[in-house]
């Protein structure tokens, strides 16, 4: 019998092809289509994904005032921005140039066990990506944007952020993105994606498919993976001893780990696991979904859970000197 993998996989290539195609073509062929789309998908997709920041918020911040505060203020960003973009193009522009830097290298400023100066320049790094990698890599576009939208010193200033960016993308590459590559190596595969977008597309375009065909549903995934899963497996492993005739409370390892935390009232911690760097994202993750800010981590990257409870117990008496924990409680 023929297995049918080898066309399903060619028929989901051939289908990214054509829509690649497509959106190419729409983009050459009609006005604003980047602006559009960008519009479209604020509204639909960034709508989840501000309604989520704000969850987040409530979640994170004791004061529910100041929670709902920020929360207001984000929507409100994002509503001018909306407003900006039909309205006024140039401070559309500078709005997306510090919510780039601001929010999309957000996730990258917690990355492990990195030097708060190193996790800066990653963020920046990350964040300008969008924005910046159009100065470099479609400039006559990204100027014929710029010029119809500003005078002529504030299309310098682009230039000159533009060159810093780089400079600070350059000193990146020598401090951690080589050295450090595979922990380094989620930043390279964004920057490759947000490269790749604008070699293809026209500046706007290319920024709102990063928005709402990568950062937005990355984000609302990141989201929504944490806590759900804990509550599933806690409420799965209660509905077994129901069936067994003997009703037991249940709770996880990292329900156990996040109440431990609240009862003694910390609010932000550095932790040391002993799982591989995508396991200790999904812990950090549910942490801090439950309002609690991890500043700094260590991950072992042991393999093995029999090599994990071989450790020295007294190994993470060295290990915690390593971590950032100004600030920590």
């Amino acid at each position: 019998m023929i297995s049918l993998k080898p066309y399903g996989l060619i028929a989901v290539l051939a289908s990214l092809f054509m829509l690649v195609a497509a959106l190419i073509f729409i983009d050459q062929n009609f006005q604003h289509a980047g602006l559009w789309l960008l519009l479209i998908l604020s509204v639909t997709l960034g709508f989840g994904h501000g309604a989520l920041d704000a969850i987040l918020l409530l979640r994170r911040f004791p004061s529910r005032a100041q929670a709902l505060t920020l929360a207001a203020a984000y929507l409100l960003i994002v509503v001018l921005l909306g407003w900006a973009l039909s309205h006024a193009v140039s401070l559309a522009l500078w709005l997306l140039l510090g919510l780039s830097v601001w929010h999309f290298g957000e996730a990258f400023s917690r990355w492990d066990n990195l030097h708060p100066a190193t996790k800066t320049l990653t963020r920046f790094v990350a964040g300008g990506a969008p924005v910046m990698l159009p100065m470099w890599l479609s400039p006559g576009a990204m100027a014929d944007l710029l010029t119809a939208a500003w005078q002529g010193s504030e299309v310098q200033v682009w230039k000159w952020l533009a060159l810093l960016w780089l400079g600070i993308f350059v000193s990146w590459i020598m401090l951690c993105g080589i050295p450090r590559y595979r922990a380094a190596r989620y930043v390279w595969y964004e920057l490759a994606g947000a490269a790749a977008l604008n070699l293809f597309f026209s500046p706007l375009m290319a920024f709102a498919l990063y928005f709402g065909f990568y950062h937005s549903p990355v984000h609302i995934w990141r989201v929504w993976r944490t806590r759900p899963l804990q509550v599933t497996a806690a409420r799965n492993a209660y509905a077994s001893s129901l069936a067994n005739g003997a009703p037991t409370p249940v709770i996880t390892s990292a329900g156990a780990l996040v109440e431990g935390l609240q009862a003694i009232g910390a609010k932000r911690v550095a932790i040391i696991a002993p799982y591989m760097k995508p396991l200790t994202r999904l812990v950090i993750d549910y942490i801090e979904n439950e309002g609690i800010e991890v500043i700094d981590s260590i991950s072992l990257e042991i393999h093995d859970n029999l090599a994990v409870g071989a450790r020295d117990p007294r190994a993470p008496a060295e290990l915690w000197k390593q971590l950032n924990i100004k600030g920590a409680d």
